[in-house]
């Protein structure tokens, strides 16, 4: 069974990265997922960044409600620490 990995970022694109990078490891144990706090359309610079590095670029961001975080078996959180960022709602409930 493949465990999975979810990134989760408030910032969507970091997580899209993210899980890009990690994409790329060969590993067939794993899958990744990520989700943004806020969802819409990606900018074009980072499109631009992920296209030159040739990382999947998605046509939306995926909402953290739009996957299922609990079932991830890992939630990593990135976060801007000098931006204050702290722990989202959905993520402080699965904290043990």
């Amino acid at each position: 069974m493949r465990k999975s990995i979810f990134f989760i970022s408030k910032d969507p694109t970091r997580c899209l990265i993210a899980k890009g990078w990690a994409s790329k490891l060969p590993s067939t144990k794993w899958t990744f997922q990520s989700g943004g706090a806020s969802t819409g359309i990606l900018d074009e610079l980072p499109k631009r960044a992920m296209y030159e590095v040739n990382l999947p670029i998605p046509e939306e961001i995926p909402s953290i409600h739009d996957v299922t975080v609990q079932e991830a078996h890992h939630v990593i959180w990135i976060r801007d620490k000098e931006a204050g960022e702290t722990l989202p709602p959905l993520l402080e409930k699965l904290r043990t």
